[in-house]
């Protein structure tokens, strides 16, 4: 291959360049009569060369291979930072983020995502071993909460920025201006304010008297978002300054002080709760063989009434190493099934490490024979192209759970006497079910047969055992173990090289883009100069057809001046 020299940094390069690759110089300028011909490419690829050199690197001590991938993703970012290069990538953008977010931070994230009252957060808890996660049957407890393994119990607080709030408040006045403007025929001006600022009656009395029936309809359809509810009735935009803006806030306490400590910034029935945007808790009592890369995110609601919100769930689902979508067992439809449906379509290729956990299990009136026609209508529906691609991985990956049960039975000893007679009811309930089953000839696990004969009232520690055990809990934690944390590593390793693919991909097909485009240009230009010359060349014939017609013409003239003056002479001599 013929090479030719910069003469600026005397690096080598192949002679069909006309730049530089190291330095962004003109390397044929001796070539070229006119002066500045390649000035202004140059300008931008010397530019271009010395952002790259002076890229800042984190070295990712953790993997060699990840480290030199990375190194690549960033010089591809300082790319797309220079307003020279002209290229509009968000999508990209967004991806290298992603990509060095998980690479300077290998956490191996594990979101549980559903609806709100899907029993997120107390199988979180059952998972963690004790009632951690708030499970205030308020779905406005909806702070996304980070819970991981550490050798020191914390709780660390990160509140929203100003532009976050506005961001967030935003899509809360999207929804309120949607739900004034379906009132049409009457007049509310500043309904929002005085909504929140003014009792039922004080609102109602703002407006004309003819339209008080309709006022009061609306004041009652705003009432409804509990968001809006929960914020006014609390006060909360008096507390906003306080919190808005707030340096993130780290605090270290005993194992046994989480709970009450996680209330205080996640509790519905606090104001503080709506302005936090991110929790993240260390806990020192997990196994001491759980990775503390390992992390559960406890997200908000997938239909949260703030859109904003729901974003944080969908973002997760996106970024998450693995997800756990919960559904209650009790009501697979609707809401439920549309809850799957979005998070298979924002999972990507990480299908296999999706698992759909039906919660409620409990609640079923036949814990056998119901849950065996919905797991088989699950499998059904969420077999095929959009969801799980084959029936082996929908059966392995669809699970029940019966979280509330299993904790309860985890604390009985701590009980009070009427949560302990909420053990006793699911036990009738399954002892009924057995009933039914033998009558119907229905098989009967196993596990759950030893349960015939236990005695309602104080239970045994081995029928507590029992009870535990068909809540299903350990089975979904020996998933996690076997399928996720004891493979985290290698996981994770995959979901990155399956990053820095999809970045690969988009670079490439926007430099075919790109290389199109300029393609396309080059052939218009040399249309263009073709399209020129042949107007130059028609030009040029008209203007000699011209000159030959001016000749001709001058000739004529001539001729008939001198004839006409023959004929002068002629006439005069005659007249003489």
């Amino acid at each position: 291959m013929k090479t030719i020299t910069c003469e600026t940094c005397g690096s080598q390069n192949d002679s069909k360049k006309y730049f530089c690759s190291k330095c962004g110089r003109f390397l044929l300028a001796g070539d070229f009569v006119a002066a500045g011909v390649s000035s202004e490419a140059e300008l931008k690829l010397t530019r271009i060369a010395e952002n790259l050199k002076e890229n800042p690197h984190t070295d990712i001590l953790w993997n060699d291979t990840i480290d030199a991938y990375t190194r690549k993703v960033e010089r591809i970012q300082s790319l797309l930072r220079i307003k020279d290069v002209g290229i509009d990538a968000s999508d990209l953008s967004e991806k290298i983020n992603q990509f060095l977010n998980m690479c300077r931070k290998p956490d191996f994230e594990i979101a549980f995502v559903g609806a709100v009252k899907a029993g997120k957060s107390t199988l979180i808890n059952a998972l963690l071993g004790r009632n951690y996660a708030s499970t205030d049957p308020n779905p406005e407890t909806a702070v996304l909460t980070k819970f991981r393994s550490s050798e020191q119990d914390y709780i660390k607080v990160k509140f929203y920025s100003v532009k976050e709030w506005d961001e967030l408040w935003k899509s809360v006045t999207r929804e309120v201006n949607r739900i004034i403007s379906s009132y049409k025929k009457i007049n509310v001006p500043n309904a929002f304010e005085n909504y929140l600022n003014l009792p039922v009656e004080s609102f109602i009395s703002k407006y004309r008297k003819e339209d008080r029936m309709k006022i009061e309809e609306l004041y009652m359809e705003l009432d409804s978002n509990k968001f809006l509810q929960l914020y006014k009735e609390l006060d909360a935009k008096s507390h906003m300054k306080e919190w808005i803006g707030k340096d993130d806030l780290h605090k270290q306490m005993q194992n046994s002080e989480i709970e009450e400590e996680l209330k205080v910034w996640s509790s519905s029935h606090s104001n503080v709760h709506f302005f936090v945007k991110e929790i993240e808790v260390g806990i020192s009592s997990l196994s001491k063989d759980f990775p503390k890369q390992v992390v559960f995110v406890d997200t908000p609601g997938l239909f949260d009434p703030v859109a904003f919100r729901s974003q944080i769930s969908i973002d997760y689902i996106h970024s998450a190493n693995a997800v756990l979508v919960c559904v209650k067992a009790e009501d697979l439809h609707g809401e439920e099934v549309k809850t799957v449906e979005s998070v298979f379509s924002f999972s990507g290729h990480k299908r296999n490490k999706v698992f759909v956990i039906a919660t409620n299990w409990d609640k079923l009136n036949n814990v056998v024979i119901d849950w065996d026609k919905r797991y088989n209508y699950m499998i059904n529906s969420f077999t095929g192209k959009a969801f799980f691609p084959t029936r082996a991985m929908a059966q392995s990956n669809i699970l029940y759970a019966a979280s509330y049960h299993y904790n309860l039975c985890r604390d009985y000893n701590s009980l009070r006497s009427a949560k302990k007679n909420e053990i006793n009811i699911l036990l009738m309930k399954i002892q009924t079910a057995i009933e039914d089953c033998q009558d119907r000839n229905v098989p009967v696990p196993e596990s759950m047969k030893a349960l015939t004969d236990a005695q309602l009232g104080a239970l045994s520690p081995s029928d507590l055992k029992r009870m535990m055990e068909i809540t299903n809990i350990q089975v979904v934690n020996n998933v996690i173990v076997t399928e996720l944390v004891n493979q985290y590593a290698e996981l994770l390793y995959s979901d990155i090289k399956n990053l820095y693919r999809d970045i690969q991909h988009m670079v490439g097909r926007i430099v075919g883009e790109r290389k199109k485009t300029v393609n396309d240009r080059i052939t218009i230009s040399h249309s263009d100069m073709k399209e020129i010359e042949k107007k130059v060349e028609e030009t040029k014939q008209n203007r000699d057809e011209i000159q030959k017609v001016q000749k001709q013409l001058t000739a004529a003239l001539a001729s008939l001046n001198r004839s006409t003056q023959q004929r002068l002479e002629t006439i005069i001599s005659k007249l003489g």
